[in-house]
C-alpha cells in the first residue's frame, strides 16, 4: 500500500500496530515451526543414511537365494514358499506439525513355522526383517520429501514477512505518525494564532 492511499488518523493508526504485532507474531510461530521441521528433518536424514548397509544386507541374502535355489531345485523351492503367507501391512497417513506424511503398519506378521527347511526358513525370516527395513526406510524418504516441501514454503513466509510485509507496516505506521504530529503542530498553531488575533480584536466581530 502506497503512502498516497492511507488515510491518515488515528484509527488508521491503531490497525496499522495491531496488523504490526500480528505479522511479528506470526513470523515468531513460523520460526519456531522453522526450527521444529529442521529438527525432524536431521533426524529422518540420520535414518536414511543407513540404506547403504541395507543394499548390501539386501544384495547378500540374495545371493543366498540363488544358492538354495539351485540347490533345492524350482519345484522345490516354490513348493517351500509357497507354504508362507505375505505379511498384511497398512499406510497411514499422520500430521505432524501440519505436515501430512506415510506410516507403514504391519497388520499381520507372516509365520515362518509354516516352512519346513530350517535354512529357508532362516533366509525367508531375514528376507522379511530386511524388506520391513526397506519398507521404512521408503517411508522415511516420503516424510523427508514432505518436511523439505513444508520447510521451503516456511521459508518464503518468514521471508516476506521479515524483509517486505513487516518493514512495510513500520514504515507506514512511522509515515502516519509523523502526518499525525505535523497535523497537531499545525492545529496547535493555528489555535495560538486565532486566539492571538481575538486577544487583539483583530477577528471580525471581536
Amino acid at each position: 500500500m502506497s503512502h498516497s492511499q492511507v488515510p491518515i488518523s488515528r484509527g488508521t493508526l491503531l490497525k496499522l500496530r495491531e496488523r504490526l504485532t500480528v505479522a511479528r507474531r506470526g513470523k515468531e510461530v513460523l520460526e519456531m515451526r522453522r526450527e521444529q521441521l529442521v529438527h525432524e528433518l536431521l533426524s529422518s536424514v540420520e535414518k536414511i543414511e543407513g540404506r547403504s548397509a541395507l543394499d548390501d544386507k539386501l544384495y547378500e541374502l540374495f545371493g543366498e537365494a540363488v544358492k538354495l535355489y539351485l540347490t533345492l531345485g524350482e519345484y522345490g523351492y516354490r513348493s517351500m514358499c509357497s507354504a508362507l503367507k505375505a505379511p498384511k501391512v497398512e499406510t497411514l497417513i499422520e500430521s505432524l506439525y501440519g505436515v501430512k506424511v506415510p506410516k507403514v503398519k504391519v497388520v499381520k506378521e507372516p509365520n515362518f513355522s509354516t516352512i519346513s527347511d530350517p535354512e529357508v526358513r532362516r533366509l525367508a525370516s531375514a528376507l522379511y526383517e530386511a524388506l520391513k527395513e526397506a519398507i521404512s526406510l521408503a517411508a522415511e524418504e516420503e516424510k523427508v520429501r514432505a518436511l523439505a516441501n513444508h520447510l521451503e514454503y516456511v521459508n518464503r513466509v518468514t521471508n516476506s514477512l521479515e524483509k517486505i510485509i513487516i518493514p512495510q507496516l513500520e514504515e507506514l505506521i512511522r509515515y502516519v505518525s509523523e502526518r499525525l504530529e505535523e497535523e497537531m503542530v499545525s492545529e496547535f498553531t493555528a489555535l495560538k494564532k486565532l486566539k492571538r488575533l481575538r486577544e487583539h480584536g483583530e477577528l471580525p466581530g471581536s
